[in-house]
């Protein structure tokens, strides 16, 4: 009798240095539209770029940018990672990065000396870095189409 194998279905191949790509863009356009928001932010509310009365400003462009991309590259470590050890990786990626955007929202309640419009500032620019790492690190499995 010969043996007979069972194949398993292909599952797409991501490779690591793909996964850390997408997380570089999905930075790179977090940062970009971060920096648009604290653009508008700075004309609308002026706190934001005065500070409290004997204290630095609050925001500064580089870091805007720096944890930008920190955060997306964070997150396409944690996918790499999951994807390494996970079958459902991508799935279970979503609820992770929905886990740590709540975590941050909440630990955001507690920022001192920290107006309402710096609050929902960095409230919104953790979930656009968040939405765009979910967009682009996981990647797209192929459509299939219906002949």
């Amino acid at each position: 009798m010969t043996p007979t194998t069972v194949s398993m279905p292909a599952r797409p191949f991501r490779t690591t240095a793909l996964i850390f790509r997408s997380a570089l863009l999905a930075g790179g356009a977090s940062a970009l539209i971060n920096m648009s928001m604290y653009g508008l932010f700075q004309e609308t509310f002026s706190t934001l770029l005065v500070g409290q009365p004997g204290q630095e400003a609050l925001f500064w462009p580089g870091a805007i940018v720096l944890f930008s991309l920190v955060g997306a590259l964070g997150g396409g470590l944690v996918f790499a990672v999951m994807r390494r050890f996970l079958r459902r990786s991508e799935r279970a990626f979503g609820w992770v990065a929905g886990l740590v955007l709540l975590a941050s929202l909440a630990m955001l309640l507690g920022v001192r000396n920290g107006s309402w419009d710096v609050v929902l500032l960095l409230a919104l620019m953790h979930v656009v870095v968040c939405l765009w790492v979910l967009r682009l690190v996981p990647g797209r499995e192929e459509q299939h189409h219906r002949d």
